[in-house]
């Protein structure tokens, strides 16, 4: 039995469940440690509910969590690791499930308050990338497919032309505008797309993501496609300092990371501003000066390490979880010279403490 049936196979076995709706309530308390948008989950807070209530709320999101694993590919539960025998302590699976599914609503957060075009592009680049009929290449230049593995990569940026994509034949006979946000659906359009740009073309080639992202954008109207904007030398929107209230590129190296960069005072305001004056202090004297624990101890009112141990841990999980929700600053697309500039910010804030 190879590992994608074994997952299924327990998927099927009402056993699953106890250990599906465990790892909600790790979701929910991860979600609530982080300040996750309330939209992503059908209550913001179930321990506030009455029981009933509150295990309705579980078995809900315990249904949509045994969805989100039946859709997963092989690879993805590979890094779940081996199922535990029959009768085992299932703890260790549940929260492994729990953070993988918690990254997958991470994700959807990044994108929740953008336009629904960048919600496209992150979906389109994992449908195409775990779909077995299509080859997918990530590159620093972007995300590019092809229906042909031996076509050139990359294929060119603008295969529209002048014309644009509004005047190639449209899609909608193919996929109706109900049916668009299905998984097949979009494969379907990515074919349709990329038998249109190869006859023009010429020859099969590697197409960009986002060029099917705008030509999916010209002919379904309710979804409108933001225009990408350039960044200057130091990662910041060009003309806009704080980058607020403009539209962000989907694609290419550091387009994520740059909104962050040009972010960090305030990213390290809002950090340090949950943090108590102690904690403030502690960071200041701990990750600013590298001040040895058994000296900073009385500085911060203990009489040995051991406190200052405990409080030390207190801020580094509030960074790893504050961290989560912003490109850059955290796994999978961790930019190590960007955590460190912010981790600066927030240590000259902390030192006002002193």
């Amino acid at each position: 039995m190879t590992l994608l049936e074994a997952w299924h196979d327990w998927l099927s076995n009402p056993q699953c469940q106890p250990v599906l709706e465990g790892a909600v309530r790790f979701v929910f308390r991860l979600a609530r440690r982080v300040g996750l948008p309330p939209d992503l989950l059908p209550c913001c807070d179930p321990w506030a509910l009455p029981q009933e209530e509150r295990e309705d709320c579980f078995r809900s999101v315990a249904h949509e969590l045994w969805l989100f694993l039946n859709s997963r590919t092989e690879g993805w539960l590979r890094r779940m690791g081996d199922l535990p025998a029959h009768g085992a302590n299932g703890r260790v699976l549940m929260e492994r499930i729990a953070r993988g599914f918690f990254n997958h609503l991470r994700d959807q957060a990044r994108t929740l308050d953008h336009d629904p075009r960048r919600s496209l592009y992150r979906r389109l680049r994992q449908i195409l990338s775990e779909e077995p009929s299509i080859a997918y290449r990530a590159t620093r230049e972007g995300a590019f497919y092809s229906l042909d593995s031996n076509a050139d990569l990359p294929g060119p940026h603008d295969p529209a032309g002048e014309e644009g994509y509004a005047a190639w034949e449209s899609p909608l006979a193919v996929v109706s505008v109900t049916r668009l946000p299905q998984r097949d659906a979009l494969v379907e359009l990515a074919g349709f797309f990329w038998r249109q740009a190869a006859q023009r073309l010429g020859r099969p080639c590697f197409m960009a993501v986002r060029e099917l992202v705008h030509f999916i954008g010209c002919h379904y109207p309710d979804l409108s496609v933001p225009e990408t904007v350039p960044l200057d030398a130091e990662g910041r929107i060009a003309g806009h300092d704080e980058g607020r209230g403009v539209e962000i590129p989907w694609d290419g190296p550091g387009a994520d990371a740059g909104v962050v960069r040009s972010r960090i005072p305030l990213l390290a305001e809002q950090l340090a501003a949950g943090w108590s004056p102690r904690q403030r202090l502690m960071f200041a004297l701990l990750q600013g000066e590298e001040v040895p624990l058994h000296e900073a101890a009385p500085r911060l009112g203990y009489s040995g390490p051991s406190g200052v141990k405990h409080l030390e841990k207190s801020v580094h999980e509030s960074i790893r979880d504050f961290c989560l929700l912003w490109p850059g600053l955290s796994p999978p697309d961790l930019d190590r010279g960007l955590f460190e500039a912010f981790l600066l910010e927030v240590v000259e804030i902390c030192k006002k403490e002193m």
